[in-house]
């Protein structure tokens, strides 16, 4: 898990979030899934509306955030309450 402790790394699988290569994009969402960083989560946050838009892409996203569903459970509601 170098992405978790190198930044460049991490910053570039991040990038490939917005790779125009539909492939390229659902496997960054498989890869930051594995990732304990708080970088990695924030990143798949952002990208969900993206893969919200194409069944391939939200298969990904939500096969790759079960680790963080807590997370962004509790984020939900806060941001449903706020």
């Amino acid at each position: 898990r170098m992405a978790d402790q190198n930044g460049e790394v991490l910053d570039a699988m991040l990038a490939l979030l917005d790779d125009p290569a539909l492939r390229v994009r659902w496997q960054a969402t498989f890869s930051l899934g594995e990732l304990s960083s708080p970088q990695a989560l924030e990143g798949l946050r952002k990208f969900l509306p993206a893969a919200a838009a194409d069944a391939t892409l939200r298969t990904a996203w939500l096969s790759s955030v079960h680790r963080h569903a807590a997370t962004l459970s509790l984020d939900l509601l806060a941001t449903a309450e706020g």
